[in-house]
């Protein structure tokens, strides 16, 4: 897979893909300093204004000297320091309250809340934000006139638009992550402007469900000298195009293209779920792009015509789109209609043997040069993960830095940096111990070779927090070893029994099939049971409860749930059954309560609901639950069970064996009716969860 470097531009060359360190004089709120614009009013250009953790209330906040805002994440690197320092706006504060209006000045490591106005602006020609959350606010940050870097940032909630920019110069919007925005994550107006040719980059970025597009691109008259570089993003179930480009400077989103004349590049991307993957304009370049699942992948527009049409379609594949692209599109020779066989759609990996591995080009006239250091094999690969950067220190941690609720049984992996050629794991519970650890540290938990990128540690303790880090080795470059940086994780306070995020439909005969029926073993594997389980996962268009005339509920944990389905009319009982594999001892570590999740539907016929458990030569405990119509409860709802019950009736909580989920009464026959429940999240605790 990739291996990129930036080499692509030469613009981007000077910037740092790291925090500065702090220069000038720090001026600390609200230690020394009340209020952040009682800092700003004290500060002289080149100063810090180091804001501690809290929530700071303010109507208007200018920027008009070279200053930095920042949290202590400027420092520590800590995801709370991020979270948990706040600049919210006022009722009161009107458009646009935030502003930053002076060359170079930059904020790091905040959360900005907005109202239901436009939030922060930058009129100077370059000024970085980075490593903030956005929260809330109309249009949540905007380019009025200026320019700069967006990095590292998480916008939330946008009212209009997450980034809006009107008159700018050049910027780099990077990896960032947009959800739920109501219009745009990018909407850039091409209005005329002076001075050089700007260029204007959009890349690495993850859209979520913007309700218009990923990047809109609003056409004026004439040449606005700008140039767009889309490149390396995920555009996920984006209402109207991934990529849009807009005429007559209309903004809402319609489909029909655009005439502009600006060039624009766009390679590399995955487009998945969206109503259009993009809609082109006379110059638009397309090129190693992925297209699956949207309902239409390229649209060509009423703009594009056979005396201006210079775009061209090419090295992209398509797979079902309910149509993949409109004729009359001018494009290559290189299209691909086959499954891109992505790892997963979270992360949108390619998996190995994948048509899209490799099937890219490097080079196209004189708006496409990808260095071939930049990628593995004989040319790019399709799609977004291509051209991720990988640092001089690892990314891609898993668990992901600041997770909470991970299982004891954690594999702990990363992806490797670019001239690394081998790794160094340092786990413990100190936060500083790990940082500062060297290989003569308990922390230190051994070498991996290049290609081994994991660690088992083992069972970890329940409710800990674990900090770990990873760093690169090369003794054939000058620049090894590179220090990773200190991530941290916290295991759940409960074991899982079974969470249901593991299953697939993937044919038997796939090497990484699991369906739930060869675990959780039904009516289909026990003749005398009239139970019948499959996976949830919501929404999913191939299984569908409502056919049988129950509602669908939606999973309650992550992504999947179990639904039972239940037939006592003929079977008498109804029950699937999982023979644990290691989780088998359930007096350790203290637990005490066995909890699961259901959700049945009123429709059901009334039948009493049960858990059992068992040893492998030994007696087999059953627990019904209280209420003996608990199969019509139509919502989420816990169930707590007390492990003694299982003991006195004779089990050995140190070896158990199998657990039951049943309907009926298996020590007393009777026909009785059928019907629909959801289970999710079997789990052992210390003592009764909080709800």
């Amino acid at each position: 897979m990739s291996k990129s470097t930036n080499l692509l531009v030469a613009f981007l060359l000077c910037i740092v893909l790291c925090v500065s360190p702090v220069s000038g004089k720090i001026l600390k709120v609200p230690n020394e300093h009340p209020t952040i614009d009682v800092a700003i009013d004290a500060a002289s250009d080149g100063d810090t204004i180091l804001i501690a953790r809290g929530t700071y209330e303010h109507t208007t906040l200018n920027v008009d000297k070279r200053l930095t805002l920042a949290s202590d994440y400027i420092n520590t690197k800590d995801q709370i320091d991020i979270d948990e320092t706040i600049i919210k706006a006022t009722p009161a504060a009107e458009k646009q309250w935030f502003a930053l209006n002076s060359k170079d000045s930059k904020i790091v490591g905040l959360t900005i809340i907005g109202n239901e106005n436009h939030t922060l602006k930058i009129t100077s020609p370059y000024s970085e934000i980075l490593y903030c959350n956005f929260i809330s606010g109309s249009d949540q940050l905007s380019f009025e006139g200026g320019g700069g870097r967006i990095a590292h940032c998480h916008f939330d909630g946008a009212g209009d638009d997450a980034v809006d920019a009107d008159d700018s110069v050049s910027y780099v919007v990077e990896y960032c992550t947009f959800d739920n925005v109501n219009e745009d994550a990018d909407e850039t107006r091409l209005q005329p402007k002076s001075g050089p040719l700007t260029t204007h980059i959009f890349r690495y970025n993850t859209v979520f469900k913007a309700g218009q597009s990923g990047i809109q691109l609003v056409d004026y008259p004439g040449d606005s000298k700008r140039t767009f570089q889309i490149y390396g993003n995920l555009f996920l179930n984006c209402k109207g195009s991934g990529v849009s480009m807009m005429a007559n400077e209309h903004s809402d989103e319609n489909h029909e293209g655009s005439d502009m004349v600006e060039n624009v590049v766009v390679y590399n991307n995955t487009f998945y779920g969206c109503n259009h993957g993009m809609t082109l304009s006379p110059k638009a370049i397309v090129l190693n792009n992925i297209f699956s699942n949207c309902l239409k992948g390229v649209g060509k527009g009423k703009y594009i015509t056979s005396d201006n049409d210079k775009s061209l379609v090419d090295y992209c594949l398509f797979f079902k789109n309910q149509i993949d692209y409109d004729s009359g599109i001018t494009k290559g020779s290189n299209i691909l209609t086959e499954d891109p066989n992505f790892r997963d759609t979270k992360t949108f990996e390619l998996s190995e043997g994948s048509p899209a591995i490799d099937a890219g080009t490097a080079t196209y006239a004189e708006v496409l040069k990808i260095p071939d250091v930049a990628y593995n094999g004989s040319a790019p690969d399709l799609g977004a993960k291509e051209l991720a950067i990988l640092q001089g220190t690892v990314v891609s941690p898993d668990p992901s830095n600041g997770d909470v609720d991970v299982k004891q049984r954690q594999i702990l992996s990363w992806s490797p940096a670019e001239h690394a050629a081998s790794h160094q794991v340092y786990l413990g519970t100190d936060k500083d111990a790990v940082k500062n650890a060297t290989t003569a540290s308990p922390e230190y938990k051994g070498r991996r070779d290049l290609g081994s990128e994991s660690y088992d540690p083992g069972k970890l303790a329940l409710d800990t927090t674990y900090y770990w880090r990873i760093d690169e080795f090369n003794d054939f470059n000058p620049d090894s070893p590179w220090i990773g940086p200190v991530w941290s994780f916290t295991t759940a306070n409960f074991m899982i029994v079974d969470d249901f995020e593991s299953y697939n439909d993937l044919d038997p005969s796939h090497y990484e099939s699991n369906l739930i029926w060869n675990t959780w073993i039904d009516g289909w594997g026990i003749p005398t049971s009239g139970s019948t389980v499959n996976i949830l996962i919501y929404p999913d268009p191939y299984f569908n409860p409502a056919y049988w005339g129950f509602n669908i509920p939606g999973v309650f944990g992550d992504e999947q749930s179990m639904a039972c389905f239940y037939d006592n009319t003929t079977a008498k009982y109804s029950e699937a059954t999982m023979t644990l594999v290691w989780l088998r001892n359930w007096t350790q570590d203290g637990v005490g309560v066995l909890s699961l999740w259901f959700n049945g539907d009123p429709n059901n016929a009334p039948e009493p609901m049960y858990v059992a458990v068992a040893n492998a030569n030994g007696p087999t405990a059953v627990v019904f639950h209280d209420d003996p119509n608990a199969v019509l409860t139509g919502s989420w709802t816990k169930w707590n069970i007390d492990l003694q019950l299982f003991v006195n009736q004779g089990v050995d909580l140190t070896n158990v064996d199998t657990i039951s989920i049943g309907f009926g009464d298996k020590n007393n026959l009777e026909s009785g009716g059928s019907g629909l429940v959801f289970f999710d999240d079997i789990r052992l605790y210390r003592s009764i969860p909080e709800s």
